[in-house]
Formats: C-alpha cells, structure tokens, sequence
C-alpha cells in the first residue's frame, strides 16, 4: 500500500448478503459510518466493448464523478456490485480500472475467504448516519474547535 493511502481519514465496511457498503469515518472518538452511495454519487454508462482479462469476460463502461472518469472493465459472470476503493454498483465485479486522475486498478487474484485466517473485527462499533448528518455534526465540530483558538 503505497504511504499517501496509509493516511486517508475514511475506512470502509461493506456487507455482502444485502449489498451494502459504508465509509466509516471518527470524529471526537466516535465512529460513524454512512452509505457510500452518498460519498460518491458514480453515473455508470455502458459501453459495447468486451475483452478477457484474466480469464474472465468483461466488459467495459465508463463512470463521471463531480470531477473524475473512471474507465473499467466489469465482469457479470461474478455478481458482485463492487470494486476497488469506492466504485460500485455494475452488473458485476469490477476487474480493472483506471481514472483520468491516474490512478489503476486491477484483479490479479480471487481468494476464498474461507482459507485465510483473518482477525476478528468488530463490524458493530460504529453508528449508521446520513453522510449529511455527519458532514454537519462536523462542520459544527470545526467551527466550535476554531472558536476556542
């Protein structure tokens, strides 16, 4: 992982039976966590475009954020709405990606979960909000700690 990603203020937890992912975030020592479809907000367009990366059928479609465009490569045949960091929500898994902003991705590998041996991590210790509710519990947060300076 390269170090600037080590210090990114927002994690992620994302739920497979019901297909649903949030960003946790902290503020003063609570951690509150909010769909990540309200984070960012992808408009999925799709292409005709097919190519096999490894091993897998995929097909191509383009996403436009506020400010970005991320090209990927989607695989139906594993019907998972998911992918790297923050995109979702395609007909399939995410395989390879690359933004205009310059940053690629790619699947080199499935694991079954199965087989590793991972810590126990507590999925329950953060409250659901809206990304709405926590943006004001923060900007408050902020102009309360400026007043103090």
């Amino acid at each position: 992982i390269p170090a600037c990603y080590k210090c990114l203020p927002i994690q992620s937890y994302k739920t497979k039976p019901d297909n649903k992912a949030y960003l946790i975030e902290s503020l003063l020592g609570v951690k509150y966590a909010y769909n990540m479809t309200d984070y960012l907000n992808i408009k999925w367009s799709f292409l005709e475009d097919s190519c096999t990366l490894n091993n897998l059928k995929c097909f191509k479609a383009y996403g436009i954020t506020d400010t970005t465009r991320i090209d990927v490569w989607y695989c139906p045949d594993i019907p998972v709405q998911d992918g790297p960091l923050l995109y979702c929500g395609l007909p399939g898994l995410i395989i390879q990606s690359e933004s205009n902003t310059g940053f690629k991705t790619e699947l080199v590998r499935i694991v079954d979960i199965e087989k590793l041996k991972l810590p126990n991590i507590p999925i329950d210790d953060f409250q659901i909000v809206s990304k709405k509710t926590f943006d004001e519990a923060k900007k408050h947060y902020l102009m309360e700690a400026k007043k103090k300076e």
